[in-house]
């Protein structure tokens, strides 16, 4: 693994693996790994907005 603040640029970006925490160059190299070793994950759900529908 590379320094801190490489590390905060990756996740940014989102090239690190969610379960090993593993840094990746690209975003292909993550996918390559997650296809791989099986690490994929369920990204939260997002909340549906509560409240009236507008009426046309």
């Amino acid at each position: 693994m590379g320094s801190a603040r490489s590390l905060v640029r990756s996740l940014r970006r989102g090239n690190v693996c969610g379960v090993c925490k593993e840094d990746f160059p690209s975003r292909s190299a993550l996918f390559k790994h997650i296809k791989a070793t099986g690490h994929a994950m369920l990204k939260p759900a997002e909340e549906a907005p509560k409240g009236r529908k507008k009426k046309r």
